[in-house]
């Protein structure tokens, strides 16, 4: 999972033997998980390189009054108000490096929620490699004009797309078998 917060997550899967990854740029975010076994909690953002980045966290007294806001941290393209956010200086990693560092070995499902990123992170996890998800559920309500090209992207990689309102979910056609 590619941009947690600290609700809505997968977390609670592994009370049922899920093993994965939730990644959250956003330390206090991060934290207020609770931690469970077969989890890797990763506190770093995906992107093009090993870095550090300055990104925007609605400030407390934002988030205080309506929590969907700290769920809305971004690198600066989607901010609503500036005046409402604080810069956050984030460590990020590429998608193969994090993969590569807890020696994933599949990926049987990717969440994406990077308010407005995901475009980017799409294109990173298709062009890592063998660790090709076989199902994809990526928010696209801030894709603006990506959408369309995320759609064709992975429909030119052998994925079937389906859209809904606020998200697209890709099946791989080459390797459909979850499991």
């Amino acid at each position: 999972e590619i941009g947690s917060c600290d609700f809505g997550t997968l977390n609670h899967l592994a009370h049922h033997g899920w093993q994965g990854m939730i990644v959250e740029p956003i330390e206090k975010y991060l934290n207020r998980l609770e931690r469970l076994q077969g989890v890797h909690y990763v506190n770093k953002a995906i992107d093009i390189t090993n870095a550090t980045k300055e990104m925007y966290v609605y400030k407390d007294s934002v988030c205080d009054n309506d929590r969907d806001f700290s769920g809305m941290s971004s690198f600066g393209e989607y901010v609503i108000d500036r005046n409402l956010v604080e810069p956050v200086l984030v460590s990020t990693i590429t998608y193969a490096e994090l993969m590569y560092s807890h020696d994933v070995k599949r990926v049987d499902f990717l969440k994406i929620d990077t308010e407005g990123h995901d475009w980017v992170i799409l294109q990173l996890v298709i062009y890592s490699g063998p660790l090709r998800p076989k199902l994809i559920k990526a928010e696209t309500k801030h894709l603006g004009e990506n959408l369309s090209k995320a759609v064709r992207f992975l429909e030119d990689k052998n994925y079937l797309v389906y859209q809904e309102k606020e998200d697209l979910y890709a099946i791989d056609l080459l390797n459909n078998h979850l499991g």
